[in-house]
Order: structure tokens, then sequence, then C-alpha cells
């Protein structure tokens, strides 16, 4: 019976888990859920000049899913402001994604001190083969393109040692791999 704007505002604030019990009470509350996620990527996706209708497209044809600070925040609502968006992407499809992501208007910048992050003390075991930095020149945004060693691009989410990066958006759904801790 509430207006949409007051629903479209509460769900706006509302962790993932709580929106997976609203959607178990009927299709249209499900469809509701679905839709409030949409919006609340499509708000994320708009401020790095990307429509979330091609985002999921790319997502899809180059088995990439959204990780990082951009994935928790729609976990976890307002827990952490995003200041750039993460993508994990498979090396076999590394090039199509960047090449979307390059004909959205995105530099790739050039940091020679910037390599492929190791957490561990053998370097390569976090199956990270490299980080390709991309920069919109007018919105002044920053994409990281986390490149995976192996043909999955959820390689380096469950190599790392931290539950914080375990969220993850893929074209097909919204995950959160330890919703307690989250």
């Amino acid at each position: 019976q509430l207006p949409t704007e007051l629903k479209l505002s509460i769900f706006h604030r509302l962790p993932l888990r709580d929106v997976v019990h609203f959607s178990y009470v009927s299709l249209q509350f499900r469809l509701f859920a679905l839709h409030c996620l949409r919006r609340r990527l499509s708000d994320i996706l708009t401020a790095y000049n990307l429509d979330i209708y091609s985002v999921f497209l790319s997502l899809d044809r180059c088995n990439t899913v959204v990780a990082g600070s951009t994935a928790l925040e729609i976990v976890c609502p307002s827990s952490i402001t995003p200041n750039n968006l993460d993508f994990l992407c498979p090396v076999t499809e590394s090039n199509l994604f960047i090449s979307y992501l390059r004909h959205n208007d995105y530099c790739v910048m050039v940091d020679p001190t910037f390599g492929p992050p190791s957490i561990d003390e053998d370097p390569g075991q976090n199956a990270i083969s490299t980080v390709v930095t991309l920069l919109h020149p007018t919105a002044q945004t920053t994409i990281h393109v986390i490149v995976s060693s192996s043909s999955s691009a959820l390689a380096p989410l469950f190599l790392s040692h931290s539950t914080f990066a375990m969220n993850f958006i893929s074209a097909s759904g919204f995950y959160c791999c330890y919703p307690q801790l989250t």
C-alpha cells in the first residue's frame, strides 16, 4: 500500500540478506526486490558513465564479475562508499572486456609501479595475472580490471584472504559468499 518512492527509499537501505528474505514472500515481491537491486547498481554505474544493460551484457559475454567495494555496497548499503569500480575478468576474455570499457571513453593508465598485488609470501598465489587501471577523462572515475590468471574470473576472489572481497555481481545474480560475516 506504500507509494513506490517510499518503498524504493526503504529498499535502498536494506542489506542483501533482508532483500532476499523479502523476495521469498511472493513473485511480486521477488520482482520488486530484483528491481531494487538493479536500481542500486544502476545508481553506482551512472557515476561511471556506464549503462547497466550494456554492463550486464559485457559481464555475460566476457564471463566477468563486479567485485570489491561496489559489490559490498550492493550487499550492505552504506557500509562503504566505492571510490572505484573493480571488475574480475578471466585471462581469456580480458582484451574483449577492456575494449568494451575503451569504447565507453575510458583510457588505459600506465603505472609501472602498480603490478599484480600479492598478499602471499609466494607471489602469484592469489591468481591475479595483472591489474589494468582505466580512467574516464571527463568524469574522472577509475575502473580496475583485475585479470585472473585462470579461465575463471572468480579465482582471485576465492584465493583472497579477506571475506570483505567475497561479494560479487555477475550477469545472472548478486552473490554474498559469507552473509553472516558481511
